[in-house]
């Protein structure tokens, strides 16, 4: 992938586990906060230096959890029989290009299968609390869902506001402006703009949210040639990132011929969704393959 020509390398890696569990603890704070306690012991082991940090983080978690004033928070975290063979690693920029749509269509957060799913294919999205290095790998040990609501609410905005401008959708992008103007109190200042005024604005607005995002670029010297290494905090900084790749790099999208929703074109006469993850073939296009199949029996 490049970068205004320059070619990106990421050596991190994001951990996925096969399966996660989803702990809704209204009334199951002890069971949750245990398991908190064994992902941060994990980590305190794993990496030495932040045992402090990640000390002072379980504290700060377990005031929350226990105290009277507090949210019916939803935790999930790898199952707790998991182990280092059912952990698999992916690349955030060779392995994971159709996060930033997958990521948009992800529904209720009640549907716990269909998020369980997700995650299963691209590891936990969000960090709670604690950051480690930003060099080491992607390996999220638990996230609260009541937190990457908020996160997942804000960038599904910023993804159909990127999806307008990428099809010129000129009313779109104008009401997206316009709502942002009426929520400001100085309306009689906002100058009216034209077509290329409000696109304008919308690259503006895009640029800003990625450029706030956790993401760090550093020179890299490889044996032949220089590029840039590119870290990110979590993989919510990976579809921003990908957001931005694809308005500077006209990445093509298509929509698929099964499910309807969009998905990255690598080759143009591409019609389905890809493979998920570390997948071999599409979901989608074997959905699609098998319907057609059953079509055809019932006319015979």
């Amino acid at each position: 992938m490049l970068l205004g020509g320059a070619k990106l390398n990421c050596k991190q890696q994001v951990m996925v586990y096969d399966n996660y569990e989803i702990i809704n603890y209204a009334d199951k704070k002890g069971k949750a906060l245990t398991r908190i306690e064994e992902e941060l012991r994990c980590y305190i082991d794993r990496y030495a230096k932040n045992y402090y940090r990640a000390e002072g983080f379980l504290r700060h978690i377990s005031k929350r959890l226990n105290s009277s004033i507090g949210y019916n928070y939803i935790l999930v975290a790898p199952m707790a029989s998991a182990d280092a063979s059912s952990v698999r690693t992916l690349n955030p920029i060779s392995d994971l290009s159709n996060l930033f749509i997958d990521l948009s269509k992800i529904g209720s957060l009640l549907d716990e299968k269909a998020i369980v799913k997700f995650f299963v294919y691209y590891g936990l999205p969000i960090r709670e609390g604690m950051w480690l290095s930003k060099k080491q790998n992607i390996d999220i040990p638990f996230l609260f869902l009541n937190e990457f609501d908020k996160e997942l609410t804000t960038y599904k905005e910023h993804f159909e506001l990127f999806l307008a401008y990428k099809n010129d959708d000129y009313i779109k992008m104008r009401n997206f402006r316009q709502s942002i103007i009426n929520n400001r109190n100085n309306k009689d200042s906002i100058p009216l703009r034209t077509k290329e005024g409000i696109k304008h604005d919308i690259r503006r607005i895009l640029t800003s949210k990625i450029k706030s995002r956790d993401i760090k670029y550093e020179p890299s010297l490889g044996p032949d040639d220089f590029s840039t290494e590119v870290i990110f905090g979590d993989l919510i900084d990976v579809a921003y990132f990908q957001i931005g790749q694809a308005l500077i790099s006209d990445v093509q999208l298509g929509i698929c011929l099964e499910c309807g929703d969009y998905f990255v074109r690598n080759h143009g006469n591409t019609k389905y969704c890809p493979p998920p993850p570390n997948g071999k073939r599409s979901t989608c296009q074997n959905r699609h393959q098998v319907n057609s199949y059953r079509e055809k029996i019932k006319k015979y």
